[in-house]
């Protein structure tokens, strides 16, 4: 008789009775493990990398906003005079 070809005293499908081999459910879990790591990793490498950048661009802008006060001058109030409004009838030169 072959195997090969079923018949009607024979099933055609197999169903597996016994316990699931730790190594087979390990097999099946680790791919969800994996992507679990993965993910926690790249967000630890986020958080870590806000934690030196965010620091470094605020101490860059203070920078800046102290290098533009450095090129100001400031005036006693003995140096200007106040301006007037210009009259309606007075052009601009």
């Amino acid at each position: 008789m072959n195997r090969s070809i079923p018949t009607d005293d024979q099933p055609r499908v197999r169903v597996y009775r016994g316990s699931l081999p730790l190594w087979l459910a390990a097999l099946l879990v680790a791919p969800l493990g994996l992507l679990f790591l993965v993910s926690l990793a790249v967000a630890a490498g986020g958080v870590a990398l806000a934690v030196i950048v965010l620091p470094l661009l605020w101490q860059w802008r203070r920078s800046s906003v102290s290098r533009r006060e450095a090129d100001c001058i400031e005036l006693d109030p003995s140096d200007y005079h106040r301006v007037d409004a210009p009259r309606p009838g007075d052009r601009r030169r």
